[in-house]
């Protein structure tokens, strides 16, 4: 009897510590009311799984039906972090995105890491890569000799920050920048935008660098960048580390404030310093994001390999809207080493 006794004991402890789990993932479904609640849906994921692990013991307990309904609870959350989910949530099918014909041109996004230990792997990447924009932030003190570099090969850089000891965000690009338009950089190194002249079609692109969630600095940033996003001009892409997950009402303020789209499928791309990034794949969050406007016509995002930062690079290869002549963009590649 006190076997039996002590047992249900541990099964009644182990239910209330779950059902007290599902609280942090029912505040996360109503970002919208409040950045404390929006806060608690960057967990959804990992806490969906982590609580379902949890509960399968009671299945074989005398609480079998109460953990059903916590195992269904947790795979219903956790499908709401799927992208094909949300897609049907929200009726947009990949599908039936624009098409837009002409010239195919490439953005490299990177958070650098603002004290990455083996810099020269990240311009061996974009050597290899040769894309004509690159979007990055972190860019500490550290990074201004290796962005110098970078500026033989991209002529045209813009870089925001207000202090020297800042981590600012920036744009290089070989396609010029468009002389009479104004070049804007908001916050301390948290949005930088410019508009490029690709071949005749002008674009804005952006780089945008989001702190932490509340009780972190992003609510009062998402505020204080809302204006400048509502006024950019299509055909436009925003490329950045969000500190925020696709399902979270921060990104959808973004999204919002400009109209523009993310486009899914990239998977995990961020990763704590203190385990390795292989095991992003598994363990990771997918905070790095790439917005287009509805204009962008996109072939191709995904990542790509780790080149010693935290977060992995992404890269979109796009089109936009034209009615002149299709330019070729395929220019040499250079490795640097």
């Amino acid at each position: 009897m006190r076997t039996s006794k002590k047992i249900s004991s541990l099964s009644f402890a182990v239910f209330i510590i779950a059902v007290l789990g599902t609280v942090p993932l029912v505040l996360g479904f109503f970002g919208e009311v409040h950045p404390v609640l929006d806060a608690f849906s960057h967990l959804r994921a990992h806490l969906s799984v982590a609580l379902f692990l949890f509960s399968l013991p009671l299945l074989l307990s005398g609480l079998r039906r109460e953990a059903i309904m916590i195992c269904l609870f947790c795979m219903l959350s956790f499908a709401t972090t799927l992208d094909v989910v949300r897609n049907q949530i929200s009726g947009v099918e990949l599908s039936e995105r624009v098409k837009v014909e002409g010239a195919t041109y490439s953005l490299v996004q990177l958070n650098l890491l603002y004290d990455h230990p083996e810099p020269q792997r990240v311009l061996q990447m974009i050597g290899r890569q040769n894309p004509d924009v690159v979007t990055y932030q972190e860019a500490s003190k550290y990074w201004e000799p290796w962005l110098r570099i970078l500026e033989g090969r991209y002529p045209y850089h813009l870089l925001c920050k207000d202090y020297p000891g800042s981590w600012g965000v920036g744009i290089l690009s070989r396609r010029p920048f468009v002389q009479d338009a104004a070049r804007l950089c908001v916050g301390d190194g948290v949005l930088a935008s410019a508009q490029i002249d690709f071949g005749g079609q002008v674009a804005t692109i952006a780089s945008l660098h989001l702190s932490w969630p509340w009780p972190m600095q992003q609510p009062a940033q998402l505020s204080e960048i809302e204006p400048h996003l509502r006024a950019m001009k299509h055909p436009l892409i925003i490329a950045g580390d969000y500190n925020a997950t696709s399902w979270s009402h921060a990104l959808a303020r973004v999204a919002k404030a400009n109209d523009t789209y993310e486009f899914s499928g990239l998977g995990a791309t961020w990763m704590l310093k203190q385990l390795p990034i292989s095991w992003v794949k598994w363990l990771g969050v997918q905070i790095d994001h790439i917005l287009v406007s509805s204009n962008v016509g996109v072939d191709q995002v995904n990542t790509l390999d780790e080149v010693g930062s935290d977060h992995l690079p992404l890269l979109i290869k796009f089109t936009l809207p034209s009615t002149m002549e299709p330019e070729e963009s395929a220019d040499t590649k250079v490795v640097l080493r």
